[in-house]
């Protein structure tokens, strides 16, 4: 069955088939975005597909209930809100993860006949301020790319994108473009030494928030030696002179306020002025910015001028992050556009009233998410409706967002699981579809159309979200509006809204299905994009005919103020906090959790912090870090590396209540945001770092799930192959007896003990199987916990292992790089000490690391790098 990856933007196709009573996924070779390949998420999809955690029948007010009590209960919910307060009073709050026609269905009822625009998306907090920028250039939300555009292009540039980690199959495109194309240069724009700029021919590491005067510096650049388009800007673009005139005239200015040498900053603008053809990729650290939408339209500003946008291997490609951020964008789902790319104006919304046959469609754009929280928190909604998102992670200042969801009058969550930081204020938690078993549409970040097919049966009294949402509508009295009775249904009645009287006036026109029927949907291929009489194989690149869809058909430039990111004030221990995602895991883990290896690249959570900063505040490797602001506080490890640039640290957005206490990220976010787009400021919060003192430490790994009392402290519990890790800071000493009441009998013990110390290390065997690994110490047993879990994972326990599981001290062999084939750094190393001239191509057919989705390349590289180096530093003593 071929179906697409729920994960990023990329929107790679699988192929999901049954196995004995299992699924096994791989990728599809005929598939346009990923041509067979997968990532280590996209290939440990099959762990995904369990049971376990699944949220499986109705809850209302705690009590498990029938499909037809708790709809009841919904649609009552909504009529009271709605009579006593008016249609603002409710909302829905969407994701990029639910499909076209579930978010299809959620904005028409809305938007449509309840008659508010209070309907946004978690796509708000990703890809926002790229939007509006499009549409202050375009006139339209028209990202206009294609994926293929990355391997025809000359240049490069990765600004705000780790792509390395977030889109490996995109990233791995790139570099084997690179190694075709000798004049194929990469220029990666990041204050962080991310993977991605490890690998980069340049790397410009710019102070935080700086991009808008690093591309003004660019526009000035490109006017200064002659390389401007001044036929394209004179016959196709408006208020150019205003963009130029808003520039810096001097590569000291533009170098000093960017915090970068000047031959850096020339070398990047001499490559882009002599570049035939150029890309910027620019993603979450442009995006989620108080400035957002100034720092894309400053981009795009540069490929305007350039003429360097509607052609091969050119243009200003803004990266979504979510498999359905696109598709949410097609049908409305943000609070301020209308539906299939139609706003609220009065062409507008006279058209979609007509098309959907209302009378009480909204009138004006409704709150965006963090308005729409803010209006929760102030009792103006009384009913929010979360439909496959986790605010309480995902949102700005998680305390905050706590808070206002517990005071939410009437909590209704639709979620595949059970337990998540948000399911918990829920008054109702309704059992909705996931991955394998959804059938629908996905658009990816290329505007290819995908299906998602179900090809196993939806999970106790799981339904579709759009089949939810249509029940609650025909509770509500709009049950002419919303008969449907299949996706196909609800995608063609989209198809059919997005050519109503279109004419070429709007970007989005997938009007050539308009009367698809179930077979052809059910054998739909992926397509691009508009898909009409005039693209009936749908269209790769927009823009080739230098046509916009403005009201002169002209682009606009858009004269950029740089602004500098909104800070607390600073002390002299402060540090600027960035965020993102990690290599392995999505977003909040619910889903990637389930998948066992997924969870060893990163064990625990913790904070990247410059060896600088790290010797200023007393922090050493391994302690433990509270990062704390006049928000809230977290609390992490420390890792030392010089890829962090002083001044900054960095932390995943990842880890939540479920599985480690006190360490969410987004504690520490301020409820700040673009001021055009209302995205949030993810990427730059003021904080201050100290180590915490620790009194023991306990470490564990477990086949069977273990009860531990938290009591407040930092600690960790994820499950691994063969079963559970637990990592927990205690604030007293733990005797042993306590330790091992807490572990299984088992037939042997393997202990180590520091003499005259309440430290240890146990080993539990059964069947010479290790059934257990407990250690309890005052030292960080952190450097230790990457063997630990080797050994724990391959089980047997022979004499050797015996032996090293009662020394003193655990061999440190770094950590699991390669998650495919459990390469752990040391095995890299010992090759390369044996090999000293192997290549990565050699480490990938020797070691296998590497070789299957290549997600740790980047990080295979840079050994090897450090490794070359460090010979050459040798040889020369």
């Amino acid at each position: 069955m071929k179906s697409t990856c729920p994960y990023c933007g990329v929107g790679c196709g699988v192929l999901a088939k049954p196995v004995n009573d299992s699924v096994s996924v791989q990728g599809d070779a005929e598939h346009p975005a990923n041509a067979g390949k997968l990532c280590i998420k996209g290939s440990q999809l099959s762990s995904t597909l369990t049971s376990h955690g699944r949220l499986q029948a109705p809850v209302v007010e705690n009590q498990q209930t029938s499909w037809t009590q708790a709809l009841d209960y919904v649609a009552e919910k909504f009529r009271q809100s709605i009579e006593q307060y008016g249609p603002d009073s409710v909302a829905f709050y969407l994701s990029g993860q639910i499909l076209s026609e579930d978010y299809y269905v959620a904005n028409k009822l809305m938007k449509g006949f309840i008659g508010s625009a209070n309907v946004d998306t978690n796509s708000r907090l990703c890809m926002s301020s790229a939007v509006a920028a499009y549409k202050r250039a375009f006139g339209s939300d028209t990202v206009p790319n294609s994926y293929d555009d990355l391997e025809e292009t000359d240049l490069m540039i990765l600004i705000g994108s780790n792509a390395a980690w977030t889109h490996p199959i995109l990233y791995q495109r790139m570099r084997a473009a690179q190694k075709k194309n000798p004049h194929y240069k990469m220029v990666v724009i990041d204050p962080k030494r991310s993977a991605t700029a490890g690998e980069a021919d340049l790397h410009l590491a710019i102070k935080p928030g700086t991009d808008a005067m690093l591309y003004n510096g660019l526009l000035a650049y490109l006017a200064r030696v002659g390389k401007l388009d001044q036929t394209f800007i004179n016959q196709h673009t408006n208020n150019f002179e205003q963009a130029l005139e808003a520039c810096p005239q001097t590569l000291t200015e533009v170098a000093l306020f960017c915090g970068i040498s000047e031959n850096k900053l020339r070398q990047f603008y001499d490559w882009f002025a002599n570049a035939k053809r150029s890309i910027s990729f620019y993603s979450m650290g442009i995006n989620q910015s108080n400035s957002g939408t100034d720092k894309c339209n400053a981009i795009i500003n540069v490929h305007l001028a350039s003429g360097q946008i509607g052609k091969p291997g050119c243009g200003p490609y803004s990266i979504t992050g979510q498999p359905n951020a696109m598709g949410g964008r097609e049908v409305g789902g943000l609070a301020n556009t209308l539906a299939a790319h139609m706003e609220f104006d009065a062409t507008g919304i006279d058209k979609v009233s007509r098309f959907w046959r209302s009378n009480n469609i909204a009138k004006a754009p409704g709150l965006k998410a963090l308005d729409m929280f803010e209006a929760v928190e102030q009792d103006k909604i009384k009913v929010l409706w979360v439909i496959g998102t986790n605010p309480a992670v995902s949102l700005p200042d998680s305390d905050r967002i706590k808070r206002i969801l517990q005071q939410c009058e009437c909590l209704i969550v639709s979620d595949c699981m059970a337990e998540t930081d948000t399911t918990q204020y829920a008054d109702v938690l309704l059992p909705a579809t996931g991955w394998g078993e959804k059938n629908g549409t996905v658009t990816n970040a290329d505007r290819t159309i995908s299906r998602q097919r179900g090809f196993i049966q939806p999970l106790g009294q799981a339904r579709h979200d759009w089949w939810i949402i249509s029940e609650v509508a025909k509770r509500l009295g709009y049950g002419d509006a919303f008969q449907y009775e299949h996706a196909y249904e609800i995608f063609r009645e989209h198809a059919q809204l997005s050519g109503f009287e279109n004419n070429g006036s709007r970007d989005f026109d997938i009007s050539a299905f308009s009367n698809i029927t179930q077979q052809q949907y059910d054998s739909l291929k992926p397509i691009q994009w508009p898909v009409n009489e005039t693209y009936p194989s749908g269209k790769a690149r927009m823009f080739d005919d230098q046509q916009f869809f403005t009201a002169d058909k002209k682009a606009n430039f858009i004269a950029i103020t740089p602004k500098l990111p909104e800070l607390n004030a600073a002390d002299k221990n402060s540090l600027i906090l960035n965020n993102g995602r990690g290599r392995d895991q999505w977003h909040t883990m619910t889903r990637t959790s389930a998948a066992k290896k997924l969870n060893s690249h990163e064990l625990y959570p913790s904070v990247l912090i410059n060896p600088l900063d790290a010797k200023k505040l007393s922090i050493m490797a391994n302690d433990l870090v509270k990062i704390a602001n006049k928000n809230s506080n977290t609390l992490a490890i420390a890792k030392l590396s010089t890829s962090q640039s002083p001044g900054e640290c960095y932390m995943s957005i990842h880890w939540n209540q479920q599985f480690a206490n006190k360490t969410k990220a987004n504690n520490l976010t301020q409820f700040i945001a673009d001021p055009v787009s209302g995205q949030p400021q993810y990427k730059q919060n003021r904080v201050q770092a100290q180590a915490v003192t620790t009194k023991r430490w306990l470490a564990l790994f477990s086949q069977q799930a273990i009860s531990l009392n938290h009591n407040d402290n930092f600690s960790v519990s994820i499950e691994v192959n063969r079963g559970y890790f637990y990592l927990q800071a205690l604030s007293e000493s733990m005797l042993e007896s306590e330790c091992l009441s807490l572990l299984p009998n088992v037939e042997k013990q393997l202990q180590y003990r520091r003499p005259n110390q309440d430290e240890y290390r146990i080993t539990g065997i059964v069947d010479s199987q290790i059934d257990y690994i407990v250690s309890v110490s005052e030292q960080s047993p952190i450097p230790a916990l990457d063997a630990l879990m080797r050994m724990f994972e391959q089980g047997q326990c022979n004499s050797e292992l015996e032996n090293e599981l009662m020394s003193k001290s655990i061999d440190v062999i770094g950590q699991r790089v390669c998650s495919c084939f459990n390469v752990y750094h040391s095995d890299i190393s010992d090759y390369l000490k044996q090999h000293p001239e192997a290549s990565q191509s050699e480490l990938q057919r020797e070691l296998r690391c590497g070789s299957n989705c290549g997600s740790c390349r980047p990080e295979i590289a840079d050994i090897v790098s450090h490794w070359q180096a460090d010979v050459k530093v040798a040889e020369n003593l």
